[in-house]
């Protein structure tokens, strides 16, 4: 079977679909794996080991990561 998977995050967020994408390979799949990395990693090598099809959306992100967490330590959760 032919199957698709939409990731995006950081490299926390995308492993764990690249480990579930392995698996369905590893069972017979054809597995294709559309990224959104907010830290503009590359995953190209890891899915070419893993034989999963690669394609990052888009070639590339301006996220400020840092800020980003800063702003949440922040904020208020109970408002």
């Amino acid at each position: 079977m032919k199957i698709a998977i939409q990731t995006w995050g950081s490299n926390g967020d995308i492993r764990p679909m690249l480990a579930l994408a392995d698996g369905l390979t590893q069972a017979g799949h054809t597995i294709t794996v559309a990224i959104s990395s907010i830290d503009n990693k590359d995953y190209s090598e890891l899915c070419k080991q893993l034989n999963i099809d690669y394609i990052k959306v888009p070639e590339s992100i301006i996220f400020d990561m840092p800020a980003f967490a800063q702003k949440t330590f922040r904020m208020n959760t109970l408002q």
